[in-house]
């Protein structure tokens, strides 16, 4: 009895991790590409490429909560909780990603536009 239920908590817990840091990844680089025209489509391809290989062993690297949903609504492989716990992380995931990369683009790219537009 506790073997199942251990084993069901580990695999939730490693999908949690696993959309947590590749979703964390994609909302990085999706940041990042808005602050460069030149490159900005395949920096987001690119990590959103990352995202999915980083995490693909640990959650199937669903990354989008459109997905997740989809997959829970035609029911293929997913039950309650683990779509619940996908969303949720997906969506900490995004947020997390998102602060980081606007304090990131903040603190670098700022005072590099200020000076730019001074001139």
């Amino acid at each position: 009895m506790f073997g199942d239920t251990s084993r069901a908590f580990t695999t939730h817990l490693s999908g949690f991790y696993g959309e947590l840091f590749g979703t964390f990844a994609f909302g990085l680089g999706i940041v990042g590409a808005s602050t460069s025209s030149d490159m900005s489509d395949a920096f987001v391809a690119f990590s959103l490429f990352f995202g999915i290989l980083m995490v693909l062993p640990w959650s199937g690297g669903h990354l989008n909560p459109a997905v997740t949903l989809g997959l829970y609504a035609a029911d293929r492989a997913f039950d309650g909780a683990k779509f619940w716990v996908y969303l949720t992380a997906q969506l900490i995931g995004a947020y997390c990603g998102g602060l980081t990369g606007s304090m990131i683009v903040e603190v670098t790219a700022a005072p590099i536009m200020e000076k730019t537009e001074g001139q």
